[in-house]
């Protein structure tokens, strides 16, 4: 996208998304160099903050987007890792709060991971984890609350 609109001409409310289009969404991608990352990803720590440590500061990545981050790091199983709990939730049969909190917390955590990386961040790291918790429970034993 940032190719077929140059930053120089995106409207001033875009330009921080256009420079993540044009800019560190395909530089994250550069990061996968080994042809096997592109199945198997570059690991943990292969991008965000740890790069900051370990790897050529050059490379670095602000990592600004869930999706990327996970694909970078797990390859295409990311996908299963992002749709799972999504999934879960579509298809439970369960009617109540837990369902209802389990959808609203995984449509900010997918709506506010298009801008940020919400794994390196404990409370959004909390709140997915809970929700993949409840997505790998086993649905039909009774709860105690």
């Amino acid at each position: 996208i940032g190719h077929v609109v140059p930053l120089s001409e995106a409207p001033v409310l875009l330009k921080s998304l256009w420079e993540r289009f044009s800019l560190m969404w395909p530089q994250a991608f550069d990061l996968m160099t080994e042809p096997e990352s592109y199945l198997l990803g570059n690991g943990l720590g292969g991008i965000g903050v740890p790069q900051a440590y370990g790897q050529d500061v050059r490379l670095s990545n602000a990592a600004d987007n869930i999706f990327v981050y996970m694909f970078v790091i797990f390859g295409p199983l990311s996908l299963l890792y992002l749709c799972y709990p999504a999934w879960r939730v579509l298809r439970s049969q369960e009617s109540g709060d837990i369902t209802i909190w389990c959808t609203g917390l995984l449509i900010i955590c997918y709506g506010y991971g298009v801008t940020t990386n919400m794994l390196e961040q404990s409370f959004f790291c909390v709140l997915l984890g809970m929700v993949f918790g409840w997505s790998f429970a086993d649905q039909q034993s009774p709860r105690k609350v």
